[in-house]
């Protein structure tokens, strides 16, 4: 069963491979070793602990790593053209105001699928963690999209 969420999470991040997490890079207080699966990522920073409804999880393994398209159609351009109102970017005529909508048409995110647990709990489960690219991934705001039980 998947459980969706859209929840602010803290992330601490780790180098790929097998390193040792640098606490005062993650933010979070030793995450210990992070597996990085069969895959090979285009970033050299990987998800090591995050922070959810008040509890720690260590990343255990890193499942897997994907983009994907933002919901336009709840965003300010869809809602205006649901809603008959004339958005700022129809305002303009120009190829500037084209580019933008284009723009946050395509907009896409980072998804981290990760297994990970509490510690001192046997339990491990496997969760969808996203963040914008195009922010700098040690300061961006991460979310907590799935729970695959």
């Amino acid at each position: 069963m998947v459980r969706r969420f859209a929840e602010i999470v803290h992330v601490g991040l780790a180098q790929t491979g097998p390193t040792q997490a640098d606490p005062a890079r993650t933010g979070l207080a030793q995450t210990g070793l992070v597996q990085v699966g069969s895959g090979r990522f285009d970033t050299d920073v990987v998800p090591a602990a995050f922070q959810w409804r008040q509890h720690r999880y260590v990343v255990r393994e890193v499942l897997g790593h994907w983009r994907e398209r933002r919901a336009w159609w709840t965003g300010a351009l869809a809602q205006a053209a649901r809603s008959g109102e004339p958005s700022a970017a129809e305002g303009d005529a120009g190829v500037g105001g084209v580019a933008s909508v284009v723009g946050a048409l395509g907009e896409e995110y980072e998804v981290w699928r990760v297994e990970a647990s509490r510690p001192g709990f046997a339990s491990v489960g496997v969760y969808d963690l996203c963040h914008d690219p195009g922010s700098q991934p040690a300061t961006a705001a991460w979310r907590l999209l799935r729970v695959v039980d």
